[in-house]
């Protein structure tokens, strides 16, 4: 875990122009999730080198598949090298040029990787969800092992262990990470390549402004 001293200089990484989803809504009653959902402890996290780099999005998804390889009993961590190739690729990103480190558009992650595999995992489908509903948010976590989340982080965060709706939504700037565990009122995850927590609060004041269910597939 990042102590608060050293979290604000972690870089973030969300393009300006990203637009919000629209939730897509539930239809009929889903089944209550688990009381808690842990990740798989074996899958690797990776930082993808977004500690230095605006790569946030593409650290995300790599992450989402490592939870997917974990699923299949494979635990071979990917390169943080093949992250910042897609970096890029995707937006010019050019190394030790900051003026090109933009961050990426998620929604240009997602059309890349449903034609183009990593690790051999294809996204299907990125589902938006309501950031509002924590049940429907713990039952994607519990059924596709994590969900892809946007945070409009705070300066306030930046001394916390624990992510808590203080302060501005945004006055730090925003953050793409990969959710895969909660229990009771906090969620877990990784960012940075560390272990990565916020409390549930911090869903329900304008906080999480983006939430997507991913459907990762074996590429044929």
């Amino acid at each position: 875990m990042l102590l608060p001293a050293q979290l604000g200089a972690m870089r973030l990484g969300i393009r300006a122009g990203w637009q919000r989803p629209t939730p897509v809504p539930r239809i009929g009653a889903a089944a209550a999730p688990p009381p808690a959902y842990s990740r798989i402890v074996a899958a690797p996290r990776i930082s993808g080198d977004n500690t230095t780099a605006g790569d946030c999005v593409e650290t995300g998804c790599f992450n989402a598949v490592q939870t997917a390889l974990a699923r299949a009993g494979i635990f071979t961590p990917l390169a943080d090298a093949a992250v910042l190739a897609l970096y890029s690729r995707l937006t010019g990103y050019v190394p030790g040029n900051a003026a090109t480190d933009n961050g990426t558009d998620p929604d240009v992650m997602f059309a890349w990787w449903q034609g183009n595999p990593i690790a051999g995992y294809r996204l299907v489908s990125a589902t938006p969800l309501d950031p509002r509903d924590g049940g429907g948010i713990r039952g994607a976590i519990s059924r596709a092992g994590g969900v892809a989340a946007i945070l409009a982080l705070s300066t306030e965060n930046q001394n916390q262990r624990v992510l808590m709706p203080d302060g501005v939504p945004g006055s730090w700037g925003r953050h793409f990470v990969w959710l895969d565990g909660y229990d009771g009122g906090i969620i877990s995850g990784t960012s940075w390549g560390r272990p990565f927590y916020l409390d549930g609060a911090y869903f329900d004041h304008g906080f999480v402004i983006g939430v997507y269910e991913l459907a990762i597939a074996k590429a044929e």
